[in-house]
């Protein structure tokens, strides 16, 4: 009896001493560096202005504003890239294409734009912010020969070989 209460006060004896030891241990763990770094807070809009993420539908858009001279001066830089352009419809050409006007205070050319809904009702005079990839230049007989269409080739002659937007996506803005 007496050799098991030798073990019970050893084993009692050692995890009183042992804990208080463990517990430093853990406690220096960091080497006496703090790694946290500043106790400054951030909020989400510091840490998406440092990355580059924006919170719109548009964010992988390389350009996102007016169709202005800005964007027409810049417009190589932008083929083949997702832009999206707000502007006011100049014309509704065909059921796929219409065409937006720049800003008032510009005197850009009309930008085609493609889209694939027939059914959208695009009047001429409306808002609408298009996001889209830009085309260098309208070639119809490719652009019919890839789509499978017959496209009103007299409506759209003007527009051959100059540049044209295909929108994946087309909201009206307002509805003047």
């Amino acid at each position: 009896m007496d050799t098991r209460n030798n073990a019970i006060w050893l084993r009692k004896t050692a995890a009183a001493v042992i804990l208080p030891f463990a517990a430093l241990g853990l406690a220096g763990c960091g080497g006496g560096e703090d790694t946290a770094g500043p106790e400054e807070s951030a909020d989400v809009q510091d840490i998406t202005e440092d990355d580059g993420v924006e919170e719109s539908e548009a964010a992988d858009s390389r350009y996102d504003a007016a169709y202005d001279q800005a964007f027409v001066d810049e417009m190589d830089t932008y083929v083949s890239e997702t832009v999206t352009l707000s502007a006011k419809v100049n014309d509704d050409i065909t059921p796929k294409f219409f065409s937006i006007a720049g800003t008032d205070d510009t005197d850009v050319e009309p930008l085609l734009v493609m889209h694939g809904e027939d059914t959208m009702d695009v009047q001429d005079g409306l808002t609408v912010k298009v996001t889209g990839t830009l085309h260098k230049a309208l070639d119809i007989a490719a652009l019919e020969e890839n789509m499978g269409v017959d496209l009103n080739e007299s409506a759209l002659e003007n527009w051959n070989g100059e540049p044209y937007l295909e929108a994946g996506e087309i909201s009206v803005l307002d509805d003047n």
